[in-house]
């Protein structure tokens, strides 16, 4: 994926110095960007949002909520099982707007 942002953009955006630099690494082939605060998704998510989804967020396997997803899964039954689909997908897909 290639990114284009002019730099009078990027000085009217009021752009961190490594917010800069992210965005001319944005051109690299296989960048890998490692948030310091990991534990919490939010922070990342915010992080994505600053370079206008142009970096895709990835989770790690063994994070909370596979596990906590799965469990919900192994204890569903057939009455429960539409709040299960719903739960799941409130949570991997955000931005749907959930309503409990």
């Amino acid at each position: 994926m290639n990114n284009f942002l002019s730099e009078e953009l990027k000085t009217e955006m009021k752009i961190e110095p490594y917010q800069k630099k992210i965005w001319d690494l944005l051109n690299e082939n296989n960048l890998l960007i490692i948030h310091p605060e990991s534990g919490s998704i939010n922070k990342r998510i915010e992080i994505i949002k600053k370079f206008k989804n142009q970096i895709y967020l990835v989770e790690a396997i063994d994070g909370e909520d596979f596990y906590k997803i799965s469990r919900n899964f192994d204890k569903s039954t057939p009455d429960n099982i539409y709040n299960t689909i719903y739960d799941f997908i409130c949570k991997v897909f955000r931005k749907i707007e959930c309503t409990y």
